[in-house]
């Protein structure tokens, strides 16, 4: 699988696109438990960048939604609730888990290591936190 580039205020990140498949079902999963529209249209912006976006060409297109500090803040709060629930699972999210989330993609995972979606999770917090995080790759 490939590597996409993710762009913010500038700052580019490099994503495993399995890990960035993994992390929108993970997102998708936690959009149904919460009653909150805002995360809801970046979940549906992100269900849409995997969709059409082919290896090495996933754009999940940081910048729609993300102008202000605020937003940038509900979306790690969103992407470390996400991690919690990646750990409490030790060191591989069940496939039945992400598999639940009906990709549009139609990617069926097996068992994804854990590590790999927390990596993927502090780098994309990095990238949206600030210039410090730089070129990074994850």
């Amino acid at each position: 699988m490939g590597h996409s580039v993710q762009a913010f205020r500038g700052r580019l990140l490099t994503q495993n696109d399995r890990c960035l498949l993994a992390l929108t079902a993970l997102l998708r999963r936690l959009d149904r438990d919460r009653a909150d529209p805002w995360l809801s249209g970046t979940v549906a912006r992100w269900l849409r960048a995997v969709e059409v976006g082919g290896p090495g060409t996933i754009d999940l297109d940081l910048g729609a939604g993300l102008g202000g500090e605020d937003a940038v803040d509900r979306l790690v709060d969103a992407l470390r609730a996400v991690a919690r629930e990646v750990r409490s699972y030790g060191e591989r999210v069940p496939a039945e888990v992400l598999n639940r989330a009906a990709l549009p993609t139609g990617i069926v995972f097996h068992d994804f290591p854990s590590r790999d979606v927390i990596a993927c999770i502090e780098a994309l917090e990095a990238l949206l936190r600030g210039p410090e995080a730089g070129d990074a790759r994850a």
